[in-house]
């Protein structure tokens, strides 16, 4: 083989291995970026999800209130309703006992 051969191969042998070393580096700047990129996409899901939650939050609160609010409406009627039931029965009572005392 001839000298300038053997330089011929030698050249071609250093741009194969420049060629790989700037194909590893730019694989790993891939690496890098796609791992910046799906870090940035965990944290807007991360952001998304916690705002979703708590606007769930802020609506079954507002959902519970209106019914504990609903619930003692209700009760509040039904007490009116036995309380307005006794007095009936206290004057029925008190009628019947000044009549047995009266009658007596």
């Amino acid at each position: 083989m001839s000298l300038g051969a053997i330089e011929i191969i030698c050249q071609a042998e250093e741009a194969v291995e420049k060629q790989k070393a700037e194909a590893l580096a730019n694989a790993k700047r891939a690496v890098e970026k796609a791992g910046e990129e799906g870090r940035a996409a965990l944290n807007q899901l991360e952001s998304r999800v916690r705002a979703e939650l708590k606007e769930k939050s802020e609506l079954a609160q507002e959902k519970a209130k209106a019914e504990m609010e609903e619930i003692a409406r209700e009760t509040d009627l039904k007490k009116a309703e036995l309380l307005s039931k006794a007095e009936s029965r206290l004057d029925n009572a008190a009628e019947y006992i000044v009549e047995r005392i009266v009658n007596g």
